[in-house]
């Protein structure tokens, strides 16, 4: 007998910020291209419905058995969180030492909510029955990647140069809800598509 292969998918929960910090932090890039293009043209910019904050990323969730239990636990673990202020503003780049492929923008709440969202979609991961890693959660938004085989400036140069137009400060919006996601790679880059929305207690 042929053998069964599993449907799986690459997933990943994370914090979508409002619309106008979006679209402020859009514009805001968008001027930065223009009076910069130099210092960008290394960088291959994420698109605007790509930005978000990820808090746990599951490469493989198979989808008829696997996916619907780990949604039950999202969505317990979420309903279980306040809703809070994120704040966002500062701009880094991974790795922090040495040539960056990474450019992104810092994310940030009162009281360590981030991380105490991170913890809680953890927990509610390896309750589906997902054996995770510990991993070191930076919350941020990423802006960029290094094209294969660009040249980008140092990192310094990068971070001043974005930290011209973005300033110290984009705004917060209130993060009330998480949303799981699949990701699929494609040609043109990945894309996204929202499987569940989590609403936060308040």
């Amino acid at each position: 007998m042929p053998e069964c292969r599993l449907e799986t998918w690459r997933c990943f929960v994370a914090v979508v910020p409002s619309a106008p910090i979006l679209e402020r932090l859009s514009r805001a890039l968008a001027q930065a291209r223009r009076e910069r293009a130099e210092a960008f043209s290394a960088l291959r910019w994420t698109r605007d419905e790509q930005r978000h904050i990820t808090l746990r990323f599951l490469p493989e969730v198979e989808v008829h058995e696997a996916l619907p239990r780990l949604i039950a636990r999202l969505g317990e673990a979420v309903a279980a969180l306040p809703s809070t202020e994120v704040r966002i503003g500062g701009v880094g780049v991974f790795p922090p030492r040495g040539r960056p492929r990474v450019v992104w923008v810092a994310a940030r709440a009162e009281s360590d909510m981030l991380h105490r969202a991170v913890e809680a979609v953890a927990t509610a991961c390896r309750g589906a029955g997902f054996g995770l890693a510990e991993e070191r959660f930076v919350p941020h938004i990423t802006l960029a990647r290094v094209r294969r085989g660009g040249h980008p400036p140092s990192s310094s140069t990068l971070t001043a140069a974005l930290e011209d137009s973005l300033g110290p400060d984009l705004g917060a919006f209130e993060m009330d809800e998480l949303v799981l996601f699949r990701s699929e790679l494609q040609p043109s880059g990945p894309r996204y598509t929202r499987i569940a929305t989590f609403k936060t207690a308040s």
